[in-house]
């Protein structure tokens, strides 16, 4: 909205300004003041002008002082407070200093009444008034807004006047413009040359804003400031601070005569050398102050090198600092400037230092070449490349530069700048031994001896022998080492090997051969009955003992099997229970067993299964099926010193409802005296070796099919005949089988039992023969596979010409 000044100004009130939102002092307090809560403190009443206004809302802070305007148009304060206005709690504004007077162009930080904030509250005060009131009276507010008055007030809105209210028309624009104009001047400033005027009250700030409104009556002071101010002219003269008593437009007129400015001179140094720069007139010495603001004129930059470094010139200047070659920079300073001086070090040679360091006896050389030359280190002008090669020894390897110029085991590549000093580390390789276990490692050539936890030698490069020494070693770790017999490494770094030592087992409660193993759900070994004695006649045993792998210790346990039991078999059942399954009474005579038990880790106790197997069996096989049954196979029921009747039929038992059911299909071979059999990884079943018609040994093998509930014969035959002996499948699929007999002879007493071992193959259905051998020759003994993927092997019997020995030894077989 656009405003002229027509019309003639009301006079100034003392306390009641007309509707400029003026504030205006009338006492110190008592019954002139505003309306409102009054503390302790006398307050100070003051004016809001737009003309004086009754009934308009005021708050009064930190005081508390708060209220309406009273008829006077008057509010309450105290010094320092801050005052806001509201209409009918709306608020006007923004809070401002309170005071004798506070207008509207204070609340809206507005210069002149043309504000569209302060124009459009005059027209809402005019029209809530009924009009202009007339000259010396306050505008006079209903007690109560108009219905549907709105919640918040946008003075700022271009559409404030038309769409305030519906219903509600408010004045007209050039209404409000003529009570606004009868109640303040403006006063303007013009600056003559360069400089600045600004006012109090605020308002003015000439440079930017040269011209305000003030509310008629105020007293404004104008300040100049400014280089070369020679006075005020129009409105106020002389030189000093310039007071107007505004009641009418005024214009003042400040005038500053022209002086010479200041600008910014920076010099900035580079190159490797050093010197200094001054400037004429004084006030830049660089040195330490290389930057400084000079007054504008001719300005001459003197450059002074400093001994060993000459000044190479001057470059790169911006502003009036058009400057090149080594004579003085004239510049004739007019706006801020830079320039760079030059200063280049003298060459002088200076010394490359080559050390040679080990800790160990290693030893070697260093080479210098700068510029691509051969030559022993020495002295050299700086800017020299040079790059260093350490050369070891025969014995040695070099493990790294020590120097601030390079670092690593590469070159040493750098730029001399200075004296410099670098050391090349020249060592030994160090061969790092760690025991695990009780044992101990000698090498040769000596360096470690009877080491037995973690020792470390260097040694000179090339081949050092490791012997390890002790029961129970399994074998070497690193260096390229493999197997258990002596570690011969090459070595030419740093090389860390571990020897492994591992106890064997301890020898078991009692001597047992014929005896039945089973791994339980905890990863403790369950072993059962078998016999004791050597002779022809022993008795089966009632007995079990448990092999915990943890302690590495056998127990043996209170509770008894409900039947004397050897050539019995144990198979852990899904539900963690083990099925005890036939076997003989003794070694003389016992015919084969149809009996079974259960035995339960939990109570650890044996309980009779009340059903039996379709036929008696000892020797015989079983092993569990991935359907949770039982596959029994082969065996015999009659003892050793009749002809033995060999089973080649075979059964299921199922745990569910604890019977055994007979399979259709034979075997392709009767079997019995201990075949051995295990489950692979396909679920077909491997059965092999063991006594077949005639009582002759077995090389041959056959695979059970659940599936089809079928057999079918292995080509491939073992590497030697087997009875008695066992097969355990490994954790990389392949099926290891040790020991058996190979004949044996009750009368007289003779026999050939194997320390041998072989593994079966089953993706190429082949058996191969096993380099490693038992400690001890065992037959009808029990391999059984131990959770960190090892083969417990435990006692057995050992026959050979008039000679039977029942083992109460273990041994473990580490793939």
């Amino acid at each position: 909205m656009k405003f002229s000044r027509t019309g003639s100004r009301l006079m100034q009130f003392m306390c009641a300004l007309p509707l400029v939102f003026v504030l205006a002092a009338c006492s110190s307090g008592g019954d002139g003041g505003g309306g409102g809560t009054t503390p302790a403190a006398s307050p100070s009443v003051g004016v809001f002008i737009d003309s004086p206004v009754q009934g308009l809302g005021y708050n009064s802070t930190p005081s508390g002082l708060s209220g309406l305007t009273n008829a006077s148009g008057q509010y309450n304060y105290l010094p320092g407070d801050t005052v806001t206005f509201n209409l009918y709690g709306r608020s006007i504004g923004a809070a401002v200093p309170a005071g004798p007077v506070v207008t509207a162009l204070s609340v809206f930080n507005a210069t002149s009444i043309t504000d569209l904030n302060v124009v459009n509250l005059s027209q809402l005060l005019l029209t809530l008034a009924g009009g202009a009131p007339a000259s010396g009276n306050a505008i006079v507010l209903p007690a109560n807004a108009p219905p549907s008055f709105p919640a918040t007030l946008d003075f700022s809105a271009p559409a404030f006047d038309t769409s305030f209210l519906p219903g509600l028309t408010l004045v007209s624009e050039a209404t409000a413009n003529t009570h606004l104009q009868a109640n303040f001047s403006t006063l303007s400033v013009t600056l003559a040359g360069s400089g600045s005027v600004t006012s109090n009250p605020t308002g003015l700030n000439c440079g930017a804003t040269c011209s305000a409104d003030f509310s008629n009556g105020t007293a404004v002071t104008l300040t100049a400031t400014g280089a070369g101010f020679t006075g005020w002219s129009g409105g106020c003269t002389g030189t000093g601070a310039c007071v107007v008593t505004l009641n009418a437009n005024t214009s003042v007129t400040a005038t500053f005569t022209a002086v010479p400015g200041n600008a910014n001179l920076t010099v900035t140094k580079a190159g490797n050398g050093a010197g200094t720069v001054t400037s004429s007139p004084a006030g830049l010495d660089c040195g330490a102050t290389c930057s400084a603001q000079l007054v504008q004129g001719t300005i001459i930059l003197t450059a002074n090198a400093a001994n060993g470094s000459t000044f190479a010139g001057w470059s790169n200047g911006t502003g009036n600092a058009n400057c090149t070659g080594t004579n003085t920079c004239d510049i004739p300073l007019t706006v801020d400037s830079t320039v760079i001086a030059t200063f280049t070090l003298n060459a002088v040679p200076v010394p490359v230092t080559a050390n040679i360091a080990s800790g160990n006896g290693g030893g070697g050389t260093v080479t210098c070449l700068p510029n691509g030359g051969v030559v022993p280190c020495g002295s050299y002008l700086p800017g020299t490349a040079m790059v260093l090669t350490a050369t070891p020894n025969s014995v040695s390897n070099f493990t790294g530069w020590t120097a601030t110029v390079c670092s690593g085991t590469g070159t040493c590549d750098f730029t001399v700048t200075s004296a410099t000093t670098v050391t090349a580390n020249f060592n030994r390789p160090i061969l790092t031994v760690q025991v695990a276990g009780t044992g101990s490692v000698s090498s040769n050539p000596p360096g470690i001896t009877n080491c037995t936890a973690n020792c470390s030698a260097p040694f000179n490069k090339g081949t050092v022998t490791l012997t390890a020494s002790g029961t129970g070693f399994t074998g070497w770790i690193g260096g390229g080492c493999l197997g258990t017999g002596p570690c011969a490494v090459t070595l030419n770094q740093n090389t860390t090997i571990t020897a492994t030592f591992v106890a064997p087992p301890p020898p078991m409660t009692i001597g047992r051969a014929g005896h039945a193993a089973a791994r339980l759900a905890n990863g403790q070994i369950l072993i059962t009955g078998g016999f004791s004695s050597a002779t022809l006649t022993a008795p089966a045993l009632d007995t079990a003992e448990m092999f915990d792998p943890t302690t590495n210790t056998f127990t043996a346990l209170t509770g008894r099997m409900r039947s004397a039991r050897t050539g019995h078999t144990a198979t852990l059942l899904p539900n963690g229970q083990v099925l005890l399954t036939g076997g003989q009474i003794d070694t003389n005579n016992g015919d084969g067993n149809n009996s079974a038990e259960l035995f339960d880790p939990a109570t650890e106790t044996f309980t009779a299964i009340t059903a039996t197997m379709t036929v008696p069996r000892g020797a015989h096989v079983a092993v569990l099926l991935p359907n949770g049954k039982v596959f029994l196979a082969g065996g015999f029921n009659m003892g050793f010193t009749d002809l033995p009747f060999a089973h080649n039929t075979a059964e299921l038992y199922d745990p569910a409802t604890q019977t055994f059911t007979a399979i259709a299909a034979t075997m392709t071979s009767s079997r019995s005296d201990h075949p051995a059999a295990t489950l692979l990884p396909n679920g077909k079943v491997l059965i092999a070796g063991g006594e077949g018609p005639s009582n002759v040994i077995l090389d041959t093998a056959e695979l059970y099919d659940p599936t089809t509930q079928t057999f079918a014969a292995i080509t491939a035959t073992m590497t030697s005949v087997r009875g008695g002996h066992r097969a355990t499948l490994l954790p990389n699929g392949l099926v290891l089988l040790t020991g058996g007999l190979t004949f044996f002879s009750s009368a007289p007493l003779s026999g050939n039992t194997l320390s041998t071992v072989e593994v079966y193959d089953p993706t190429a259905q082949t058996f191969t023969a096993a380099t490693p051998t038992m400690v001890s020759p065992r037959a009808l003994h029990e391999a059984t596979l131990l959770s960190n993927g090892t083969v417990l092997l435990t006692g057995g019997v050992n026959i050979s010409t008039n000679s039977a020995i029942v083992h109460n030894t273990a041994e473990v077989y580490r793939p």
